[in-house]
């Protein structure tokens, strides 16, 4: 009896551990055939891989956490949509703990090859530089990547030529329209937003756009260039449905003016001098109306006074009048004296000989 329980024992041991190592073994070959991406791949966090049958599509895996493929009727595609995805079974098994997912019987179903050209910023003490990008890849991002653009000798508003360099934040939600649906769908993308650009910038001033550099998702650059996700013109779909790509924001990253050093120094000069004349002008308009207003009290003040206030006008008169040279002449403050010609020609005499012995004076 005891003999049989202790053989029982050691014989589920020993099947048990055929198992464990036959599973072993098992997870070990498909870790290493993953790395080959024949049958498994690995997939990284926020990336997703196409899958083909023969040469047409097949479907598309992701891996990008609380996210998950779900079919679109309108679109007739699958597109990324929020939410997990239930993982059942031994595939379930290897796509939740170790990251390994299922591609299909390989030499019939591959992951999708292609070349992808992109660009993007990089940056030195001379400033941002575009580098452009041509790799063979196997993945596409389904979390936002920044891609680069640059709009160049665009007319902003005063006839003013700049360049203008920015980032575009984008991803792609709808794998199939965007790699085999749409032909090369960066290069497409960048020309619907350089177009929009381009009218945006005709609209503001170079201190102005100046001004919006290194903003993001606030700035009214990027509201602009997020409506091309549902429209690209009047009479044409968004981006999303025409490329299957989603623009999240975008950022102006430099401004420029264009053309040569010389010809930049001399637009610069132009437009600072234009600056100082607006300024100089929004400075007399303020002066002049405050003066308008400081004249408008004087006199609603003054008028308040009746007799004495008509007195303060003529002294103010006459205070004005001597300030530059001027014959004075003195009528006692009375309203009702009168002036005939000979009295004034006698005045204006008088005054003349006065000031002619003053310089005579002078003179000895």
């Amino acid at each position: 009896m005891y003999n049989t329980i202790l053989y029982s024992i050691i014989y589920g041991s020993a099947i048990a551990g055929v198992v464990l190592l036959l599973f072993l073994l098992i997870i070990t070959i498909i870790w290493i055939t993953a790395f080959t991406g024949k049958f498994f791949t690995f997939i990284r966090e926020g990336e997703g891989i196409a899958i083909k049958k023969g040469e047409g599509y097949h479907k598309s895996i992701i891996a990008f956490d609380g996210h998950h493929l779900h079919y679109d009727e309108t679109l007739k595609t699958n597109g990324v949509t929020e939410g997990r995805e239930k993982t059942e079974g031994f595939i379930g098994f290897l796509k939740e703990y170790l990251g390994i997912y299922w591609v299909g019987f390989w030499p019939v179903i591959s992951i999708y090859k292609y070349e992808f050209r992109w660009k993007e910023w990089s940056s030195d003490e001379d400033g941002y530089k575009l580098k452009s990008r041509t790799p063979s890849t196997s993945f596409f991002f389904v979390k936002t990547f920044r891609y680069a653009s640059f709009l160049q000798a665009a007319e902003a508003k005063g006839n003013i030529s700049v360049d203008v360099k920015f980032s575009l934040f984008v991803r792609i939600v709808y794998p199939q329209i965007a790699l085999f649906r749409a032909e090369d769908w960066f290069l497409q993308l960048d020309d619907y937003v350089l177009r929009r650009a381009r009218i945006y910038v005709g609209e503001l001033e170079f201190d102005e756009l100046r001004t919006e550099t290194g903003e993001v998702s606030k700035s009214k650059f990027s509201d602009c260039i997020t409506k091309l996700n549902l429209e690209t013109s009047a009479n044409e779909d968004g981006v999303i449905q025409r490329l299957g790509v989603k623009i999240i924001s975008a950022q102006i990253v430099e401004v420029d003016i264009s053309g040569t050093e010389e010809e930049k120094r001399k637009n610069l000069e132009a437009t600072t001098e234009k600056y100082r004349k607006e300024q100089e002008g929004a400075g007399i308009i303020a002066l002049g109306n405050a003066r308008a207003k400081a004249i408008q009290a004087e006199g609603r003040a003054i008028k308040e006074l009746e007799d004495i206030g008509a007195m303060l006008r003529r002294q103010q008169a006459i205070e004005k009048a001597g300030e530059g040279g001027n014959i004075v002449v003195f009528t006692n403050d009375s309203n009702s004296s009168t002036l005939t010609t000979e009295k004034v020609a006698g005045l204006v005499t008088a005054q003349l000989n006065k000031n002619k012995g003053g310089r005579d004076e002078k003179e000895k």
